[in-house]
């Protein structure tokens, strides 16, 4: 069972927290109402914002940095598209999505690939760079979760809404733990994971709740 250990009060206009990464010392947090990416410190004070670029429209569903931090990657359940951008918020480049994973719901980024889900879907598409599906590999007591993966590329990680499990594997899908969040259970919309602390949005929330698994 995982225990929460504190919450930090993010100062944003949004009470949608659906989007947002954790990189310590550092909380990244896409604003869609204002199409902002702001930049807090840990007790949730702002320290820097970046306007979205303009063609970014408000369907983005996902965002998370890949291994480094150097580059942010947005995906787009409109256009079915990722929009890669650097810290900075500025487009390096944009990848199709192709058809097969349609409106996906959470992308992971180890360095080489990317790792793709749906909504409702059992499987995890594992692509190449040009998003080009590698392997399909089915989870189905996770179907309908929110994936996403470790910054060092080591780790996937993943949270189901309707049973309260988080997971961890190793990169070839190896369970390496399981836990529990015990409260708000339903209303978690975005989660983001360092070292043994997972962090988890709450819908109509403006705080970030700290969990430490056990």
């Amino acid at each position: 069972m995982a225990t929460l250990i504190r919450t930090i009060p993010i100062n944003t206009n949004t009470t949608y927290a659906n989007l947002f990464i954790v990189i310590e010392p550092l909380i990244y947090w896409i604003n869609i109402n204002t199409s902002e990416l702001s930049v807090f410190n840990m007790a949730g004070i702002l320290i820097q914002y970046f306007p979205l670029p303009d063609e970014i429209i408000r369907t983005v569903n996902f965002a998370g940095f890949n291994t480094d931090g150097k580059y942010l990657y947005i995906t787009d359940g409109f256009l079915n598209r990722i929009w890669v951008l650097d810290t900075r918020c500025n487009i390096i480049r944009t990848v199709d999505i192709p058809p097969a994973i349609f409106n996906p719901v959470s992308l992971g980024h180890d360095g080489k690939y990317y790792y793709l889900t749906q909504l409702g879907d059992p499987y995890i598409y594992k692509c190449d760079t040009s998003c080009n599906i590698i392997k399909s590999i089915l989870v189905p007591a996770m179907a309908g979760s929110l994936w996403a993966c470790t910054h060092n590329g080591k780790y996937l990680y993943c949270y189901n809404p309707h049973t309260a499990e988080f997971k961890m594997f190793d990169i070839n899908f190896t369970l390496i733990l399981s836990s529990i969040i015990p409260v708000y259970v339903d209303d978690i919309t975005s989660i983001s994971f360092n070292n043994l602390f997972l962090y988890c949005g709450i819908l109509n929330r403006s705080n970030i709740y700290v969990y430490r698994l056990n």
